[in-house]
């Protein structure tokens, strides 16, 4: 009995740091994407936090390559202001290169396939997600249950993306750091909610509340199939194709990469948490 209890304690342990870990890493992808880059975040790659962070866990082992690449090109030189002038290039505009960074302009529509089958499609992009240098193949993910789906007829501005998103956030009770300042649907408003969940899920795992830590684990996995993976991969390609500093291209790379890996993991964990619950999750 007692190795059972220290067995379960050391389990809880576990996914309370790897939530964590997984919300320092949202909140790296939502501060690069949202804001000029800050000296804080020049430091944390150029002294390889980053890069080490990436390579201590699964999630993220097999993009560390992408963040050496940032790393040597800032070491190379000393860029926070070009980075920022890139930077607002690309996700603030106007002008030539502008790529507004919003899922209700970016995503065009959501199929929604027999069964419980579900595939995102990218905006502008006539080649699957997987295209770019991280070659990515496309996906079909399980659609979770007990959510409205709903269908984005025209590019804009506030359009059901970001009135849908803004439901999400009030629902879970959260209004993230990013939304002060930029839309709901907003890429790196998307990025900081999930940042928000991962942190309650390590809270859960903390407490040892089991029945929380997977709700917010469902939480995860529905915007994160519903919203991110709606729209990001195809907007990163995008990225990468537009960019004309490597930040930004490598940036494009480990977040697309990064989004996928976490749906392979967020569906393993929510089979886990059906088999432990009796199918209730």
């Amino acid at each position: 009995m007692q190795q059972e209890s220290e067995s379960g304690l050391a389990m809880f342990c576990e996914r309370r740091m790897y939530a964590a870990s997984r919300a320092t890493f949202y909140s790296f992808l939502s501060g690069a994407f949202g804001d000029r880059p800050s000296s804080r975040l020049v430091r944390l790659i150029r002294d390889g936090t980053m890069v080490s962070f990436a390579e201590a866990y699964p999630c993220s082992r097999k993009y560390a390559k992408h963040l050496r690449r940032i790393a040597n090109c800032i070491d190379a030189h000393v860029l926070q202001e070009p980075l920022a002038i890139e930077h607002t290039r690309l996700f603030v505009g106007p002008g030539e290169g502008y790529l507004p960074p919003y899922e209700s302009v970016q995503a065009r529509t959501r199929v929604p396939f027999p069964g419980a089958g579900y595939e995102t499609v990218g905006a502008d992009v006539s080649v699957s997600p997987g295209w770019g240098a991280g070659n990515w193949p496309s996906r079909t993910y399980p659609e979770p249950a007990g959510y409205a789906t709903y269908a984005q007829t025209a590019p804009s501005l506030w359009g059901d993306a970001a009135l849908d998103a803004q439901r999400c956030y009030a629902e879970a009770g959260f209004e993230t750091s990013a939304a002060v300042e930029a839309l709901p649907d907003h890429i790196s408003t998307e990025l900081d909610f999930m940042r928000l969940l991962c942190l309650a899920e390590a809270q859960a795992w903390q407490d040892a509340t089991s029945s929380a830590a997977s709700h917010a684990l469902h939480r995860q996995r529905t915007f994160l199939n519903h919203h991110l993976l709606a729209w990001v991969p195809g907007y990163c390609c995008l990225v990468e194709g537009q960019a004309r500093h490597p930040f930004f291209a490598a940036l494009a790379a480990l977040t697309s990469g990064f989004l996928y890996e976490e749906a392979d993991l967020l569906n393993q964990l929510h089979g886990e948490s059906l088999a432990t619950t009796g199918g209730n999750a």
